[in-house]
């Protein structure tokens, strides 16, 4: 079984694939004894603040939706405020088959 990550940060746009298409195949795989894909946090992120993008990325399954900053440090500072919110603080449900 390979390790999987305790967080995803996806780009709202991204070449070929974008991060809300990503979001909503991630949301749509199946959990099973190695995957919790439905619970495994998901962070979005975008330069532009559209209502619109928002909302249908929190009805896809996002856990949290920001503005990326265009200051490379602002982005730095945002990204460990992030991880450190959901990697550290955040207390993570239960496995899947733990809870049936």
């Amino acid at each position: 079984m390979g390790l999987l990550p305790g967080l995803i940060i996806l780009n709202f746009r991204m070449p070929v694939l974008n991060g809300y298409e990503l979001l909503k195949l991630l949301r749509q795989t199946p959990d099973n004894a190695h995957t919790q894909w439905r619970t495994l946090p998901i962070v979005m992120m975008t330069s532009e603040n559209v209502s619109e993008e928002v909302k249908q990325c929190y009805q896809a399954g996002a856990n949290s939706f920001v503005t990326k900053p265009i200051i490379f440090e602002e982005l730095r500072e945002l990204m460990e405020t992030i991880c450190h919110y959901w990697l550290d603080s955040n207390l993570v449900a239960a496995a899947s088959s733990e809870l049936h």
